[in-house]
C-alpha cells in the first residue's frame, strides 16, 4: 500500500509540474460573464483555464479572444481575452451569494490576479404593474448586481415555466437602475395552451422571492 500510495503521489507530483505558469488577469463579473485575459507565462500562448466556485470546479474554458488593449500591450498580438458566460443565478441558488468565485490554470494550480471574486449583497426589489385576466407583467431587479437577468418560475396548472425577465424598462432609471433590460410578461393561457388557470409567480435566488401569488383566471 505505501509503495502504491508513492508512486500515486509521484505522477501527481509530474503532473502538477508539468502545468506551466499562467499569467492574467481576473477582470470583472457583469451578471451573465465573467471576463478577463490570461496566457501562458513562458510561451505567450492562450490557455485553458477552470472557473472554481468556493474551491470546486464548476466548468473548464479558454482564453484567446482579441482585445485590442492586449494588441497594444504586446500579448499574444491581443489574442488572450475571455468572457465566459456564467448563469449567476443558479450559483447563488446553489451556493449562496458569498460565494468564492475563482478563475485557475486548467488543473488549478496557478490563479488569475484578481482572483477569486465575490458577488455583492443581493437587493431585489420588484414591482407587479398587473396581474389579472392570466396576464402578470411588471420587472424585477437585483439593485446589487444589475446585470442579472433573472430567470422566473411561473407554476399555471401545478406545471413550471421559466420566463425571462429582460424586457426593456426604461422607466427604471428613476430608481437609479442603468440596464433596463428587467422587465416581464407573462400570458399563462398562451403559455399553458389552457383555458383555465391556476398561477403564480416567483423568483429562487438567494431566497424565495413570490411576485404573484396563486391565483385562478378562467
Amino acid at each position: 500500500m505505501k509503495k502504491a500510495g508513492k508512486k500515486i503521489k509521484s505522477i501527481f507530483n509530474a503532473v502538477t509540474l508539468k502545468e506551466n505558469e499562467i499569467k492574467g488577469h481576473f477582470d470583472v463579473i457583469d451578471g451573465s460573464f465573467i471576463h478577463g485575459w490570461a496566457v501562458d507565462k513562458n510561451k505567450n500562448t492562450p490557455v485553458t483555464l477552470s472557473l472554481y466556485v468556493n474551491d470546486v470546479k464548476y466548468k473548464n474554458f479558454t482564453s484567446g479572444a482579441y482585445r485590442e488593449d492586449l494588441s497594444l500591450a504586446g500579448i499574444n498580438n491581443g489574442f488572450a481575452g475571455f468572457s465566459e458566460q456564467l448563469n449567476l443565478q443558479e450559483i447563488v441558488k446553489q451556493h449562496g451569494y458569498d460565494c468564492s468565485i475563482s478563475v485557475k490554470s486548467e488543473l488549478g494550480h496557478h490563479e488569475l490576479k484578481n482572483s477569486p471574486k465575490k458577488l455583492s449583497v443581493p437587493n431585489v426589489v420588484f414591482s407587479i404593474d398587473i396581474f389579472e385576466n392570466g396576464i402578470c407583467a411588471g420587472w424585477i431587479v437585483d439593485k446589487n448586481n444589475e446585470d442579472i437577468s433573472f430567470s422566473l418560475d411561473v407554476i399555471i396548472n401545478g406545471v413550471s415555466y421559466s420566463v425571462t425577465a429582460d424586457l426593456i424598462r426604461s422607466d427604471l432609471s428613476a430608481i437609479g437602475i442603468s440596464n433596463y433590460k428587467h422587465g416581464f410578461y407573462i400570458n399563462a393561457f398562451d403559455l399553458s395552451d389552457s383555458d383555465e388557470c391556476d398561477v403564480c409567480v416567483a423568483l429562487h435566488y438567494d431566497k424565495e422571492y413570490m411576485l404573484a401569488p396563486l391565483s385562478k383566471f378562467s
